[in-house]
């Protein structure tokens, strides 16, 4: 009986470890190219670890690419490109130097990306030309850039990604228009959000923490930026010759600079009873209520408007301050996800 047990011991045990192996067990590949998903939808080199069903290219192992190497250029439109949760990963010569894209969308339409992580990249994911695209739910540690939209990359959106890193910025949009940039958590980037001669986008729902500057924007108009939770940057939000966007129910918290702008003039509130933004160094005390705030009560709003003085090396239009009229005394906090934003009664 006691030798029975040891072999059944002993079956188990091997029985576990092989288990463990194949868990264990991830392929890795060494591309020796660039692989490509061409027009027409077939994969080049055809020995590369991306399985296609149908509109959808699955990954099936981590692909890591030479110095200096494109990872993944998809050519083809309508068409799902699915990480499985493996890894493309560039190597690393040296800080900050790191060339090569992990993957290009090139002149493409109505595209996913999703469930992939993307490290050691000179860019993580660049749109070029692309328009009516979504990148969702990935991982992406850059060596300079996470999400680079150019050149007329438009309505596309950027939606519930971790990004970590970024010499020059975690999402830019450079000379591209209606973008939706939401729900995404991003940190430890020099730029988190960097909007540059872009227009008409929306960045909305984030969580931006700990950048030099959470949100930037040069040259670029029209653009709603709301329900961001912006915390622990040096800058909270910045603007350069950007005007006409609003920015309301967003929370900015313990930024070293709040927020500052140049030559810019733009809508800090969604108006009474709805209000602006929260600001965690306003420390008015919230005893009136009203569209005057001039009744008795509290409604959730302070009594008077916050004013960030800016502008002392640049020339300042019509107004010589970020103005809230509305700001918020209390800020809700669901998840860093998505900011549900309720008005106080």
């Amino acid at each position: 009986m006691a030798g029975r047990n040891v072999v059944f011991g002993l079956m188990l045990t091997l029985l576990l470890v092989s288990m463990l192996r194949v868990v264990l067990n991830v392929e890795v590949v060494m591309a020796t190219g660039t692989i490509y998903i061409r027009a027409d939808g077939s994969i080049d080199p055809p020995t590369a670890p991306i399985q296609r069903d149908g509109d959808v290219y699955n990954l099936t192992g981590n692909i890591t690419f030479g110095s200096s190497q494109n990872g993944i250029v998809i050519e083809r439109n309508n068409m799902t490109l699915d990480g499985a949760g493996y890894t493309v990963q560039g190597i690393m010569t040296q800080p900050y130097f790191t060339t090569g894209y992990g993957v290009i969308l090139a002149s493409t339409m109505n595209v996913t990306i999703k469930n992939m992580k993307v490290s050691a990249y000179g860019s993580g994911i660049l749109l070029d030309g692309s328009s009516n695209n979504t990148i969702v739910a990935n991982y992406i540690s850059p060596d300079v850039n996470a999400i680079h939209l150019l050149w007329g990359s438009d309505y596309n959106t950027i939606a519930e990604n971790d990004i970590l890193g970024g010499w020059e910025f975690a999402v830019c949009a450079a000379y591209s228009n209606y973008n939706r940039i939401i729900r995404n958590n991003i940190t430890n980037s020099a730029n988190g959000v960097y909007l540059y001669l872009s227009s008409n986008s929306s960045i909305f729902g984030n969580s931006i923490y700990v950048n030099t500057a959470g949100v930037l924007l040069e040259d670029s108009t029209n653009t709603s930026i709301i329900e961001n939770h912006v915390t622990n940057n040096e800058f909270g939000i910045l603007f350069f010759d950007s005007s006409n966007n609003t920015i309301y129910h967003n929370n900015f918290v313990n930024n070293t600079n709040q927020a500052d702008a140049y030559n810019s003039v733009n809508v800090w509130d969604d108006g009474y009873p709805f209000g602006g933004n929260y600001w965690s160094d306003y420390t008015d005390v919230d005893l009136y209520c009203g569209p005057y705030q001039n009744e008795t009560g509290s409604d959730g709003h302070m009594g008077s408007p916050i004013h960030y003085q800016c502008g002392q090396h640049r020339q300042v239009s019509t107004s010589k301050s970020v103005v809230s009229t509305y700001p918020r005394c209390s800020f809700p906090l669901s998840n860093y996800r998505l900011l549900l934003w309720t008005c106080l009664p």
